[in-house]
């Protein structure tokens, strides 16, 4: 009897000691879940008062102004001179753009950011906006870079990589208002590939064009032809890339544009009028030299040389996405060079200069109506070959950090020959003069500059049988102002 009492105490008690640890157990663990909810409420704190994005950026450009002709009233003949012979003076047109970005950082370093850039362009200084200006804001820039990613180890270390739309490395003569590398449009690329002494970036990119030239075609041949619709492809998508080692570049490009050598015109009635022997594909080389001197001289130098062919020659020579892409003949060659930089004269002196040369071989694509009986009919007044040449000198004399004087001298000669041998020969020249009103900080920079120019033109045509000369020549005085930041 004693013995089950024993028995039966022994278990109470053993029962009674497990529950105990039990419960000590589950306070244990409680405690620790508290000390991890704790430590986490702490990191999630300290991130929340980490900042890993940096601050928003916001940059710009604009320009606008007036002016006043005083002899010949129709200004815009002189505009598209600025990329021969200078653009101080002869610049008629209001131009603004916009662009945002964000950056943010990991802990480990790696980045990305994001940018979106608007812009407008109306080729008179007038500011309207919108569809019965026939103008619309463009989205130039929309993309997506990362780089200083984890992954990325040996060469590719500092490598960046861009998505989306915007301007593959291009370039500008400034004083020109020309853009010698003008690559536009949606694709992805990697750059700073590290190679030797240098790195190389490459990009695929796609174009389309469709809505350009067929405005192109409405607004200028249509009038001629009476043409209802253009088939064409469209779009034009291109491979490049480009090597870097300290002042130098060099850089290829392939371009596709499929179906375009069978691009059709049709009438109003839907029937096939005339088609053009367009170019399908085309490849560009290019060599860009960016000396930290002026041919030895204190100041910079920005020379070029350039070769393309098809669809990527005619007047789209460094280009994509552009008219000239699209009437590039099948058997177009272009060549360009171009000097220029500046030279710091004295400390309060500066001259600045470009010289550009260029020619081109079969310029437009060819026509014919498409009818057995006139097959061989090729239409004529397209250009054949083109040669472009011409000097611009600005210097520049800083009276102090807020006024400089200006002049600016260009002289330059355009010449063509049409497949039915008319040939044009155009001689111009201008000078410009005046102040300009210049307050700086940093980066940022606000202008005002007043001018007076006068420019002249001589033009010869020789046709078969006969020869034609005019001239004329303008007074402008006026004003334009511009900011960036």
């Amino acid at each position: 009897m004693k013995l089950n009492r024993l028995l039966v105490l022994g278990c109470i008690l053993s029962q009674i000691s497990t529950q105990v640890i039990a419960q000590e157990t589950i306070e244990k663990r409680v405690e620790k879940l508290e000390a991890i909810i704790k430590k986490q409420d702490e990191d999630i704190k300290v991130l929340e008062k980490k900042d890993y994005f940096d601050k928003l950026e916001f940059h710009g450009y604009f320009r606008t102004g007036t002016d006043g002709n005083l002899r010949d009233s129709n200004r815009r003949v002189w505009d598209s001179s600025k990329n021969l012979i200078g653009r101080w003076g002869n610049e008629y047109d209001t131009y603004a753009t916009w662009s945002l970005s964000r950056k943010f950082t990991m802990d480990n370093g790696a980045w990305s950011k994001v940018k979106i850039e608007l812009d407008n362009w109306n080729n008179f200084y007038n500011p309207t906006i919108g569809e019965e200006a026939n103008q619309k804001i463009n989205l130039a820039d929309l993309t997506l870079q990362m780089g200083d990613l984890p992954i990325f180890t040996g060469m590719f270390k500092e490598s960046v990589i861009t998505a989306g739309k915007t301007g593959w490395n291009n370039e500008i003569a400034d004083i020109l208002d020309y853009y010698f590398q003008d690559i536009d449009g949606t694709g992805v690329g990697i750059d700073k590939i590290k190679l030797n002494d240098g790195y190389l970036n490459l990009a695929y990119i796609s174009a389309d064009f469709e809505d350009k030239i067929n405005q192109y075609y409405t607004e200028t041949l249509t009038p001629i032809y009476d043409l209802g619709q253009v088939k064409t492809s469209g779009t034009i998508r291109a491979f490049k890339g480009m090597y870097t080692q300290n002042d130098i570049s060099f850089e290829m490009m392939y371009a596709n544009s499929p179906d375009h050598d069978s691009m059709k015109y049709f009438g109003v009635n839907e029937t096939e009028v005339y088609k053009r022997d367009a170019a399908a594909d085309g490849l560009y080389t290019g060599l860009y030299y960016k000396p930290r001197n002026f041919f030895g001289l204190n100041g910079w130098g920005q020379h070029y040389l350039q070769y393309s062919n098809g669809v990527l020659a005619g007047s789209g020579l460094g280009r994509l996405n552009t008219v000239g892409n699209m009437l590039a003949h099948k058997s177009s060659q272009a060549y360009q060079l171009g000097l220029g930089g500046g030279y710091n004269i004295a400390d309060k002196v500066t001259l600045l200069s470009a010289f550009r040369a260029t020619y081109t071989e079969k310029m437009d694509a060819r026509e014919y109506q498409i009818n057995p009986s006139t097959k061989d009919e090729w239409k004529t007044g397209f250009a054949d070959t083109q040669r472009e040449i011409g000097l611009t000198l600005r210097p520049i004399y800083t009276l102090n950090n807020f006024v400089d004087l200006w002049l600016e001298a260009g002289i330059g000669n355009i010449n063509y020959k049409t497949y039915n041998d008319i040939e044009n020969d155009i001689l111009i020249y201008k000078v410009s003069v005046g102040p300009q009103l210049r307050y700086s900080i940093g980066y940022a920079e606000t202008t005002i500059r007043a001018y007076v120019t006068y420019i002249n033109e001589h033009r010869k045509v020789d046709y078969s049988n006969s020869t034609e000369k005019n001239k004329r020549n303008d007074l402008i005085a006026g004003f334009q102002m511009s900011a960036w930041w």
